[in-house]
């Protein structure tokens, strides 16, 4: 993740020496890269407390279905 957000801050420090088309897909790259990563991130967090209440649920009521 510090990749992501480290990446398009060393293209900003540099914008002068690069050509701007370049720069500009490069950062909509990165802006896309870090999004996926986020939805990834969300999605992993999702499915964790999902499996952590199941898991709960279980153990408190001793029973499998509803």
């Amino acid at each position: 993740m510090l990749t992501a957000l480290l990446t398009p801050l060393a293209f900003l420090l540099h914008w002068r020496e690069v050509e701007k088309k370049q720069t500009i897909g490069i950062l909509l790259f990165q802006g896309g890269l870090l999004g996926a990563l986020c939805v990834f991130d969300l999605l992993l967090f999702f499915i964790f407390w999902l499996l952590v209440m199941l898991a709960a649920s279980v153990l408190l009521t001793g029973q499998t279905e509803n």
